[in-house]
């Protein structure tokens, strides 16, 4: 009689593992051939700007697509002084202050707008010969606000 029920269990548990092992999910196949290190940030944390009452908050994401271009996805979350997003300005530039590329016109050209201090999300894909990871990353972002600095942040590949 106990031989029947170890064996009846131990079927149970066999089917069991079976099933377990034939619903465990595969890992996915890698859509793109992007390694680590394909996306970057900069992250707005209000910094050495945390003095100002109001500082910049936000996060905008650089990453290079299958369609050789570089996709820009980003949002400020607070510290926009003006609702006026033709006020503002948003840059990158080389740690000594060179520009290396010119966000503005895109940034403002009425798809992106001021609304409580922070924006409306902004997605601008650029050709790899105007924006690209290589050209961004170790470089800094910025704001102004009718030419006053509001804040920068640092872009770091991830």
């Amino acid at each position: 009689m106990i031989s029947r029920k170890l064996s009846l269990l131990s079927m149970i548990v066999l089917i069991c593992m079976i099933l377990i092992g034939l619903t465990q999910t595969a890992p996915l196949n890698k859509r793109q051939s992007g390694e680590s290190g394909s996306v970057a940030y900069a992250d707005f944390a209000g910094g050495d700007f945390k003095k100002r009452s109001n500082p910049v908050l936000g996060r905008f994401t650089f990453s290079n697509t299958p369609g050789k271009k570089c996709r820009v996805i980003g949002q400020f979350n607070g510290g926009l002084e003006s609702p006026n997003i033709k006020d503002y300005i948003l840059q990158i530039v080389k740690k000594n202050g060179d520009l290396v590329f010119d966000l503005t016109k895109t940034f403002t050209n009425g798809k992106v707008s001021v609304h409580m201090s922070g924006t409306t999300p902004y997605q601008q894909d650029f050709n790899l010969n105007e924006v690209s990871l290589e050209t961004v990353v170790d470089k800094l972002m910025i704001v102004k606000n009718k030419g006053n600095k509001l804040a920068e942040a640092q872009i770091f590949k991830v």
